[in-house]
């Protein structure tokens, strides 16, 4: 066999064996691998470019082949052989991706009548509709398509190296053979395999259908709108040149690349293939390659198509080409992701070949379990992130479950990773809820006119509370559209408000004087206002136990790689924990909402200095503006207060963060500074003047200062649930945050979930129960062991033949598609001779 028929250099073939094998590992089946796929409409043409790939007539009848994805192996050896086997489709149950995996027929010579009936067996195996005549259509359960592939692998003498796999073709027209629903199944498996970034493409388009009318090269498009690199990983051939009334200008305009929108790396090739009669006359797949080159050589038209786009043999170099290069790009991936998986599988064996004989040998098996859970928990709550150190002596770089990290690294931040990191989660979405507070927790937000006309955004449309915050905030947009958006608060003037105070003064009459208003009257106002408070409050908890079960769940499987003692361990013992967790946390949010209801007034006595404070500035700031006006046109005294409650109102954002030490002395020097500050400015003193140590010593001893004058009661009340509204709303974020998030769930994981201790306590029933050996403990293991041996011996493969990667720019020249020199050296392979390696 000639050489130049070949995809790859007879050296590699163990290279894509190693490949070919990952793509049917039981336990890495999931693992992409390169390949070349081979896409197009129904009878476009694609059996044709395939026999003239493979270099042979199609192994099985085509009728057989366009319901399910066929995978084509063929390797070169001394004696003819040929298996099918069936590689089971993503869309299969685990118990019937076992039974198709048992379907793997024996080694036979190479017998097209014996092939054929393997694989008519296959088709029956995996329930496709052949055809409507068929007795298999009336079966239950019979379908039009199968995403499961059929694997033909074949060795011979004077076979071509090649791995592709051809996808059943894509229709338009519905018929009895071929429904909606087939339609939807092929579209889908053509979009999953040239969606891989590891797959290379063969669009095969039909020159005699015009352009626009096909369907495959849409699909392509609306790939390539999402994946731009498709067009790096794409090959266009057209087909049929040579049928009557073929509109040479549009396929001139192809081969340029101007009449579509696709422009794939590998370029536009085109070929002639033999006709159906040509086919069935022939005896040897040379006599289509002589028919090619005398309908290239006898047009004047096809002399000025460039060489390398005309002609089956172009098409293997460009296709040898994109194929060498793609290997080279994607390979370290491959075996980072092998690693992985193998380390997985030792991590299990280490696991499940743990003695669990007696009660005492489980009890220790789970305390392990529970040591490496606790430990990442601990981490996770303290911020901290540190990973466990591997005690297991091994070679740098080999694979091993405890060197694959829990925490991703500094600066790798994929969703998966960010799960883990749980103080940080929770402290953002404690800053989520802060914002939320602020900007949805007041039932009505007190407008005077000039605030007003300031142009603010009175509609009550919803906005998540990481916009006012963050825009750019890590927590997920579903978790904050989720459990921080709410309607904006409603806007009210300043008479309105006063007016609706005063209603309900009358209505709430007690034992006061007609110029004061009940006591009552100022907890009502404040109950009012901060109705919300608990439904954004117990939003916020729900929010982060759900961050919080996110990572308990990437913990608990980062610790016990045995899936169902995991699940025995959650039924048992964790998700009973979990709940009362659960429950104490909501149980001291309201404790903590009971403190601020009316008359408790323990809750704010620890704000009585600032409280004063605020109301003698108000006194002051109304006998200042008094004398002023008596002088000059000054500003009303509302514009002052409104300052000093604004300047109130901004300090939550560090007392978010001080929790517990709001009701320190510490709070009341900034606060009463900032209500300085604003009175200083509202009535222009010079903060080094004697007057404004006067105002400042005024405001802040209570010794001095003259007694408050008697002023509507509406204004006064207003002026009190104000006051207490700010002081309070900084206080409640900061125990939320603190007391319940931190003290009832972050700092109760660790020990309260799954711990040594809790194992250590568990009855021996419980401990049986979940850690007891398993009938089926015995077959896993065998499994797993078989998989670790053959990963082991995939990756050493692998590896192998990225250590021998020729340097960029260090290649020479490939012969063209024309000379019959061979393959050992070319432009773009990524491999040197290999003649002299062996592993």
């Amino acid at each position: 066999m000639d050489r130049v028929w070949d995809l790859f250099h007879p050296t590699q073939a163990g290279l894509f064996n190693a490949l070919d094998e990952l793509s049917n590992h039981k336990v890495a089946n999931e693992i992409d691998i390169p390949q070349l796929v081979v896409v197009g409409d129904q009878s476009s043409g694609k059996s044709s470019v395939l026999e003239a790939i493979i270099r042979e007539k199609f192994p099985v009848a085509e009728g057989l082949c366009t319901r399910f994805p066929t995978k084509l192996i063929y390797r070169r050896s001394d004696t003819k052989r040929c298996r099918v086997r069936i590689e089971p489709g993503r869309s299969r149950t685990d118990d019937e991706r076992r039974a198709l995996q048992q379907f793997s027929a024996a080694e036979f010579d190479d017998d097209d009548l014996q092939l054929d009936v393997l694989v008519r067996n296959a088709a029956i195996k995996l329930g496709v509709n052949l055809n409507a005549s068929s007795a298999l259509a009336t079966r239950p359960g019979a379908r039009d398509f199968s995403d499961d592939v059929l694997v033909i692998e074949k060795h011979g003498p004077e076979l071509p190296l090649v791995t592709l796999v051809d996808l059943p073709g894509l229709f338009v027209s519905q018929t009895t053979e071929q429904g909606e629903e087939g339609k939807e199944t092929v579209a889908r498996m053509v979009k999953e395999y040239i969606g891989s970034r590891r797959s290379i493409t063969i669009l095969v388009i039909n020159a005699r259908i015009p352009y626009a009318n096909q369907g495959a090269p849409s699909v392509v498009q609306e790939i390539l709108g999402e994946d731009p690199g498709l067009a790096s990983r794409l090959v266009g051939v057209i087909t049929n040149p040579d049928h009557p009334g073929v509109d040479t200008d549009d396929i001139t305009k192809l081969l340029k690349g101007t009449l579509s929108q696709l422009h794939p790396k590998g370029g536009w090739h085109v070929v002639r293939n033999d006709n159906k009669y040509e086919r069935k006359g022939r005896l040897r797949i040379e006599e289509r390659d002589v028919r090619e080159a005398e309908f290239f050589g006898k047009d004047d038209f096809w002399q000025t198509v460039p060489a390398e786009q005309k002609g089956i043999k172009a098409l293997l170099v460009a296709l040898r080409r994109m194929l060498q290069a793609h290997i080279r790009a994607e390979l370290p991936g491959i075996i980072r992701e092998v690693w992985s998986k193998a380390a997985i599988i030792e991590g299990r064996l280490d696991d499940i070949s743990r003695s669990r004989a007696t009660v005492e040998d489980r009890r220790e098996y789970l305390s392990v379990i529970a040591e490496k859970f606790e430990h990442l928990t601990r981490e996770a709550a303290d911020g901290t992130y540190r990973d466990v150190e591997c005690i297991k002596p091994h070679d740098v770089g080999a694979a091993c479950s405890g060197c694959t990290g829990f925490f991703s690294g500094f600066g790798d931040n994929p969703p998966e990773g960010q799960d883990k990191r749980l103080r940080s989660n929770v402290r953002m979405l404690g800053r989520a809820f802060a914002a939320s507070m602020r900007q949805y927790g007041k039932t009505e937000t007190v407008m005077d006119d000039a605030g007003a006309s300031e142009g603010i955004d009175l509609s009550p449309d919803k906005t998540p509370a990481a916009q006012i915050y963050m825009v750019d905030a890590f927590p997920y947009q579903d978790i904050i559209n989720k459990y921080y958006s709410y309607p904006n608060p409603e806007y009210v003037s300043r008479k309105d408000h006063e007016r609706m105070v005063a209603e309900n003064i009358e209505r709430w009459r007690g034992l006061e004087p007609n110029e004061e208003a009940s006591p009552t009257v100022c907890w009502g106002l404040l109950e009012y206002q901060s109705k919300l408070w608990p439904k954004i409050a117990e939003n916020h908890l729900c929010a982060v136990w759900e961050v919080t079960n996110t990572f308990i769940e990437k913990a608990l499987a980062a610790s016990c790689p045995d899936e169902e003692v995991l699940l025995l361990l959650r039924e048992h013992l964790i998700d009973d924990v979990l709940a009362d967790l659960r429950a104490s946390s909501k149980k001291t949010l309201r404790d903590l909402l009971k403190c601020r209801r009316r008359g408790n007034t323990g809750f704010y006595d620890g704000f009585a200095d600032i409280l004063a404070s605020l109301r003698r500035a108000k006194t002051q700031s109304i006998r200042q503006a008094n004398h002023r006006a008596q002088n000059t046109d000054s500003a009303p005294s509302d514009d002052l207060v409104k300052g000093i409650c604004d300047a109130v109102g901004s300090l939550p954002v560090p007392f978010a963060d001080l929790g517990g030490a709001l009701l320190d002395g510490t709070i009341q020097g900034p606060a009463l500074g900032k209500i300085s500050s604003i009175l200083w400015q509202f009535l222009r003193l010079d903060a080094g003047s004697g007057n404004a140590d006067v105002l400042h010593q005024n405001i802040v001893d209570p010794s001095t200062g003259p007694a408050a004058p008697v002023t509507l009661a509406p204004a006064r009340v207003i002026d009190q649930e104000e006051a207490y509204y700010e002081i309070c709303m900084a206080s409640f974020i900061g125990y939320v945050n603190t007391l319940v998030v931190g003290g009832r769930i972050l700092d109760e994981l660790p020990t309260a979930v799954f711990s040594q201790r809790i194992v250590r306590r568990a009855d021996k029933a419980k401990i049986n129960i979940i850690a007891g050996e398993k009938e089926d403990d015995t077959k896993r293991r065998e499994e797993d062991q078989r998989g670790l041996v053959s990963l082991q011996r995939i990756l050493k493969t692998l590896q192998g033949y990225e250590r021998r990667q020729v340097p960029e720019g260090s290649r020479p020249e490939e012969p063209t598609a024309d000379t019959d020199s061979g393959l050992e050296v070319r432009s773009n392979s990524i491999l040197t001779d290999f003649s002299h390696f062996s592993l």
